[in-house]
């Protein structure tokens, strides 16, 4: 299975650990083969001659069934959430 990666300079760790080497980073839209996705926090990649550990939120699968997420909230909320999940979805 592929995946897409959402953002530049998406590390590709050694380990499962964000204090764990980084062996090369990845661009947004960098297509990586998913090898191992037991994990719910990291997927076990390969791109190119690196095989290593990504975080699971910093790629999108191929099997993810959708783009859209719709809520019906106050614009405000919105706004809040989407700036939450912004930043959660850098770190």
């Amino acid at each position: 299975m592929n995946a897409k990666v959402l953002f530049d300079g998406t590390p590709i760790h050694y380990e499962m650990s964000r204090d764990s080497e980084i062996i090369a980073t990845l661009n947004k839209d960098d297509v990586v083969a998913i090898l191992d996705r037991s994990n719910l926090l990291w997927y076990k990649i390969a791109h190119n001659e690196y095989t290593g550990y990504v975080k699971s939120k910093l790629v999108k699968s191929e099997d993810d069934v959708s783009d859209n997420v719709y809520l019906c909230i106050p614009r405000e909320a919105a706004l809040a959430l989407y700036e939450a999940l912004s930043y959660v979805l850098r770190e």
